[in-house]
């Protein structure tokens, strides 16, 4: 039986695309804040390279966490179809394969949290400087590490509840 891999990972799927909305959505109020002095600068200007500013990154962190753990009736389907998936790959140890999935899920969600609270990679904010953008390098790197955050996170949350 072949199984399409987005079958695996749909609650994944529709946690990074409500991530996504929530990222949009926080960074225009952010920004609308910043403008008037109410949560401080949004970006801060380094010697070589524009940063955002660490209350963003937090924020679009929580936002990921919040979102992985919210989407039930669709974390419960695709704990279904993982514990099916995982029976027929298995049969004599049926959980190994969903363990085994929920490890490798915890540690890219865990490495892209960590990733959401650091600097973007230099090649990023140089090719974002190329384009005539430093502030997408900035802003963009916490934003696409959050909305990993959720997908994977949403992905170990419904593997938890397989086993």
């Amino acid at each position: 039986m072949r199984v399409p891999t987005l079958w695996l990972f749909h609650a994944g799927v529709v946690a990074a695309l409500q991530q996504f909305a929530m990222v949009v959505l926080a960074v225009l109020g952010f920004a609308l804040l910043s403008r008037y002095d109410l949560t401080g600068p949004m970006l801060v200007d380094r010697a070589d390279h524009v940063d955002v500013s660490p209350l963003l990154s937090w924020a679009c962190l929580l936002l990921a966490m919040n979102v992985a753990l919210t989407s039930r009736r669709v974390m419960a389907r695709t704990a279904a179809r993982i514990r099916h998936i995982s029976h027929g790959m298995n049969p004599a140890a049926p959980n190994a394969v969903t363990r085994e999935l929920l490890v490798r899920v915890w540690l890219a969600a865990i490495a892209m949290a960590v990733l959401t609270l650091v600097a973007p990679p230099h090649i990023a904010v140089a090719a974002a400087d190329l384009l005539g953008w430093p502030v997408i390098a900035a802003v963009g790197w916490p934003a696409l590490m959050s909305i990993g955050v959720a997908g994977f996170g949403a992905v170990g949350f419904a593997a938890r509840q397989a086993l």
